[in-house]
């Protein structure tokens, strides 16, 4: 019985993949592969319900290849009904398996997912910034890559592919390519591109190629900085658990700052 017992089409608008540490590497082009660094992943929160983080982080490689293989066990398999909306981050069912992601629409009831990344918003958007154009259109190329393949198991995966807006002729040509290849939606940071606005004239060919294919551009909230002065937390109290109950996202104050950037950018 799926998740989704509502008697209505459900269409998930914030689904993620899971990037394991040379997802972006692997889908490089060779002229730019070595200048891509693998994530560390250094933070630890995405692997704790999948181990010893400490244990994990010592060896990624070989801690990927212990996860694949207990996702891939009958016994894991087998508990996904169950477990379905306790797993979460690499532990869940389809983060970081293509062919497993069916499985888990299936099991949620949805229609659709259209399908972010997770770990790299803040990389394109550092590399976007960095001056130096043909890493941040290779590395933007290669999430595409990564995100339009993972999707391709399954017609229910829409995959967002980034286009950075640095460059205004290669902004173009990214998008054009985004969508040769297949995008869903067009994704733009929710930040300000260096030296120009989002808004510039010269990017209009860049909203004229989604016109044209009938998609839509998106943001994801993060990725550029802090939302919010980290000294609004510093009121004497312990800081609360969020909105989920957990200790990250989502509280008063910073849940208030989350649609700020991207109403820059539609008023900009």
């Amino acid at each position: 019985m799926p998740y989704n017992q509502l008697g209505r089409i459900v269409h998930d608008a914030d689904a993620h993949i899971m990037e394991p540490p040379t997802w972006l590497r692997d889908h490089a082009d060779p002229s730019i592969r070595d200048r891509v660094p693998t994530l560390d992943l250094s933070g630890g929160n995405e692997l704790k319900q999948t181990g010893s983080v400490d244990e994990q982080l010592a060896d990624l490689d070989a801690a990927f290849q212990r996860l694949t293989a207990r996702h891939r066990s009958d016994a894991y398999v087998a508990a996904e009904a169950a477990e379905i909306m306790l797993r979460k981050n690499f532990a869940a069912t389809g983060a970081f398996l293509p062919a497993d992601r069916p499985r888990a629409l299936d099991l949620l009831g949805f229609e659709s997912q259209l399908m972010f990344n997770t770990f790299h918003n803040g990389r394109l958007f550092q590399w976007e910034h960095s001056g130096d154009l043909e890493l941040a259109y290779g590395a933007a190329r290669a999430h595409n890559r990564g995100m339009v393949e993972f999707c391709s198991v399954d017609a229910r995966l829409l995959p967002t592919c980034y286009v950075p807006l640095a460059d205004f002729s290669l902004a173009a040509a990214m998008a054009a390519e985004a969508v040769a290849m297949g995008a869903a939606a067009l994704l733009v940071a929710s930040g300000c591109p260096a030296g120009h606005s989002p808004s510039h004239r010269s990017l209009d060919p860049v909203w004229a190629v989604a016109q044209e294919a009938d998609i839509p551009v998106v943001f994801h909230v993060g990725g550029t900085g802090d939302l919010i002065d980290r000294s609004y937390f510093v009121n004497g109290l312990p800081i609360p658990p969020d909105f989920h109950g957990g200790a990250e996202n989502f509280r008063s104050v910073d849940y208030m700052a989350i649609p700020f950037p991207p109403c820059l950018l539609y008023t900009s």
